[in-house]
């Protein structure tokens, strides 16, 4: 069967400090052992070779299948359990799994499990495939004096159990991380992300500090979720820019499968992500931001 790859990275908070020295270990659906490794110094697991489903003989972007496993970390003192159910890996991708450790110095905690989501009901874009992007793009382009934006540089994303702050790169990389998105044409997924977080930046910022909470229903957020690296890679190419509307009646497409079709073939014929996105959606225009120096308190 052919392979996908996935590295496991440990942290404390927000990428404090790497937890060095982690216990790794992958199991397939079946609660068989497939790999045991250790974090290094950097807190990185080497890079784990699974086993990955073909693409469908359709080539069709939007279903792409994804092979799951167990990934269990563990520390020999002061770091709680924590099992991950559902890890997606995908044909030919280097994913990235972030493990956010939580400090357990008495050792009688349970270990603390994660489901990812086996289905989703929403487009990558984050929007239900018969909604249109409208109110949340409407960041008005001729209310501003320059072409800035300041965004915060890390929001909290309220999920059924806790409050979690991350990095607002981090929060876009990982709503962007469906098992759908990542076999899209390489401009195409540039496009597709950047109406995600055009969304998203939009629903941040221009609010005080306590009002930066986005809730787990906003997006299809799962703390927890791979990242597949082109997905990763993608979101730190276009960072810094997003699209907003260029006058009150803007619409963005219908996030559906027809939209994907379209960009993915704009994108073999030598479209970029900005031109994809210009020539589906002429009414959006691009912005650049600034991240706010210092970390929301």
């Amino acid at each position: 069967m052919e392979k996908g790859y996935l590295k496991v990275e440990t942290f404390i908070g927000e990428r404090l400090a790497p937890v060095i020295g982690t216990k790794v270990v992958v199991e397939c659906q079946k609660g068989n052992i497939l790999h045991e490794v250790f974090t290094n110094e950097n807190g990185h697991s080497e890079m784990i070779p699974l086993n990955a489903y073909p693409k469908k003989a359709s080539d069709d972007p939007w279903h792409v299948p994804s092979q799951r496993y167990t990934v269990t970390v563990t520390h020999k003192r002061g770091f709680r359990k924590i099992i991950v159910h559902g890890v997606e890996i995908f044909l030919g991708i280097d994913s990235i799994l972030p493990i956010r450790m939580l400090p357990d110095p008495m050792g009688d905690s349970e270990p603390h499990e994660i489901f990812i989501p086996t289905r989703r009901d929403e487009s990558p874009c984050g929007c239900p495939n018969e909604s249109k992007l409208i109110s949340v793009l409407a960041i008005n382009a001729h209310s501003r004096d320059n072409k800035e934006l300041i965004v915060p540089s890390h929001v909290r994303v309220h999920t059924s159990e806790e409050n979690i702050k991350i990095p607002l790169k981090d929060y876009i990389k990982n709503v962007a991380s469906t098992e759908n998105v990542h076999s899209l044409e390489s401009a195409a997924l540039g496009a597709n992300i950047l109406l995600l977080a055009s969304r998203v930046i939009e629903k941040v910022s221009g609010h005080h500090d306590s009002d930066r909470v986005l809730a787990e229903s906003n997006f299809p957020f799962a703390w927890g979720r791979s990242i597949p690296g082109n997905v990763s890679k993608m979101v730190d190419e276009i960072w810094g820019y997003c699209f907003v509307t260029s006058d009150e009646s803007g619409t963005a497409p219908i996030c559906n499968n027809a939209w994907q079709v379209s960009a993915n073939a704009l994108a073999i014929r030598g479209y970029n992500p900005v031109q994809i996105v210009n020539y589906l959606c002429p009414k959006l225009v691009i912005w650049k931001f600034l991240e706010e120096s210092g970390e929301e308190e």
